[in-house]
């Protein structure tokens, strides 16, 4: 499938039909996290129009069916509506920031490590986001107290 341009199209119908054959059978065939994440990926990495938007699906269906989703895949269905840049991608931009911030205040996404406060940091600086978006601001505010803990813990073990 990476090699494959359809490669999202093909995963997509494969997810589809694994479904299709449990509702067919009664058999309990229900995706697993790994199988969300899977998904999330193979969109993100498409270069296809509507890669963001089934992306974004597959995060939202994944949080829906009681998964934990990581910090990393938000920034990386977040990178996929970047490269969309149109006013539909900044209000879905918005509305994963949003999302983001409700699951970190609740606890429900922990905060980054420091690999993953900087590529957020720098994908909110290349579009722009952090100047447009007060959410984002809120999301690296809510970041920050950790990445100064690590530092500061860093320093002291020498």
């Amino acid at each position: 499938l990476s090699d494959n341009p359809n490669r999202g199209a093909k995963a997509d119908a494969t997810f589809q039909k694994l479904l299709g054959i449990g509702s067919r059978t009664g058999l309990s065939l229900k995706p697993d996290a790994y199988t969300f994440v899977y998904m999330i990926r193979i969109w993100c990495k498409s270069d296809t129009s509507n890669a963001a938007s089934k992306a974004d699906f597959y995060l939202r269906s994944m949080i829906d069916n009681g998964f934990e989703v990581s910090f990393m895949l938000y920034v990386e269905v977040m990178e996929a509506w970047f490269r969309l840049c149109n006013e539909s991608s900044n209000q879905s931009i918005d509305a994963l920031l949003q999302d983001l911030l409700t699951a970190m205040q609740s606890n429900k996404v922990r905060p980054p490590d420091e690999r993953g406060y900087r590529q957020f940091l720098k994908s909110m600086q290349r579009t722009n986001t952090l100047t447009r978006n007060p959410t984002a601001q809120q999301v690296l505010e809510k970041m920050r107290p950790r990445s100064y803990r690590s530092k500061s813990s860093m320093k002291t073990r020498g």
